[in-house]
């Protein structure tokens, strides 16, 4: 038997979900990926939730609960962050329109919308794109901030460089000292996971020049690739005056240089004496170099010795001076001497030439021991 009770409430069913006012709007709450972690997926899930809010809108039931319409999720690019790879999703999850780049670090956040506004923005999570990498390929990171020689207004700089390699190590290994040779390293570190950046853990000395290297590491013991080159930077506060470091000039033993080098600009025959007729003994093709020893009388020629150890004479328009833009100074050279220049001798007369040899009445009559026969069109003697 069933028994029907007048005037109790039957429960009553959830109200519909409602789309929270702007001004009501709360940062979401993010999921996956999880902060530091890495990720072997290029195009990976990017999820936030949304906690409803139950009080003060419109009333403390769950029934009222009220969710964002939409997310923009924000995504860039370590280790500037200045790109921007995000977007609005209808829902709490989003994948990147283009693969990211396997061995780069990534910075996301996600802000819930409503009616076309913002609301406040979560704070940033960090991930990295790529697999592991093993030792052997482990090579030297490349150091970008701050500059060689650069001067920090600040105690505890930022250190910079960039991960080659479409992998990541598990983490960074960071030289920092006042000794370029590194014999205390306690202000240096080991990065937070794969993460291309270092903060040293307390302030560095004021007016002091540091010396700074970085190289990456696995998980075992030796596991490691080759440090980076070494920079170095001097930190100066504002408003503080710090005294010039006193350097000691380093002794260094200058050789004088040796001739210079020329270039060969074309095919040049090398030759026994400084004209054309020279014999031929070697050949300096372009593109190759050669030394010059001393200079022709006429400053014409040249007196090169080849890279086979010959030497001979070469026409200077066939050669340039190296490095380019090098100024050429003739007065530099010794004069080379060499055998004299062959006499050159007078041209022999033609032989005189017989007056019925000739054919035709123009060369007849310019001949003046010849006359034309018109009529038998022939040429005679006079």
């Amino acid at each position: 038997m069933i028994i029907i009770i007048n005037g109790c409430d039957m429960p009553a069913d959830p109200l519909p979900a409602v789309h929270c006012p702007p001004d009501e709007l709360i940062a979401p709450q993010l999921i996956t990926p999880y902060n530091w972690s890495t990720v072997n997926n290029t195009t990976p899930n990017l999820s936030a939730s949304y906690a409803a809010i139950t009080y003060p809108y419109p009333l403390p039931s769950p029934a009222y609960d009220c969710f964002p319409q939409k997310y923009h999720f924000y995504l860039s690019t370590a280790p500037g962050f200045t790109d921007e790879l995000g977007a609005i999703s209808n829902s709490g999850f989003w994948y990147p329109a283009s693969p990211l780049q396997p061995g780069e670090m990534y910075r996301w956040a996600a802000a819930a919308i409503s009616e076309n506004i913002e609301g406040p923005m979560s704070s940033y999570r960090y991930f990295f794109v790529g697999d592991d990498c093993a030792t052997s390929e482990m090579v030297a990171p490349i150091l970008l901030e701050p500059a060689d020689g650069a001067v920090i207004e600040v105690l505890r700089p930022t250190l910079t460089w960039d991960n080659p390699l479409l992998c990541h190590p598990t983490h960074y290994w960071v030289d920092l000292s006042t000794d370029p040779f590194f014999p205390n390293i306690a202000n240096g570190g080991q990065s937070l996971g794969p993460m291309t950046s270092f903060e040293p853990s307390s302030d560095l000395a004021n007016c002091e020049t540091y010396y700074w290297r970085v190289k990456a590491r696995g998980d075992g013991l030796g596991e490691s690739g080759p440090f980076s080159e070494m920079r170095s930077f001097h930190v100066q506060t504002p408003g503080s005056f710090c005294p010039a470091e006193l350097e000691i000039p380093e002794f260094i033993e200058t050789v004088p240089p040796g001739p210079p080098d020329f270039l060969g600009i074309m095919n040049a025959n090398c030759r026994s004496n400084p004209w054309i007729n020279g014999n031929e003994v070697g050949m300096l093709a372009m593109g190759q170099t050669a030394t010059l020893m001393g200079l022709s009388q006429d400053g014409y020629w040249g007196f090169f010795k080849l890279k086979n150890g010959r030497e001979c004479w070469l026409v200077l328009t066939a050669v340039e001076m190296q490095p380019p833009g090098s100024l050429f100074d003739p007065s530099m050279f010794p004069l080379i001497a060499h055998d004299p220049k062959p006499e050159e001798t007078a041209p022999e007369d033609p032989a005189p030439v017989s007056c019925n040899q000739l054919t035709d009445y123009n060369s007849c009559v310019s001949n003046s021991a010849c006359a034309w026969d018109r009529v038998k069109s022939v040429c005679h003697d006079k």
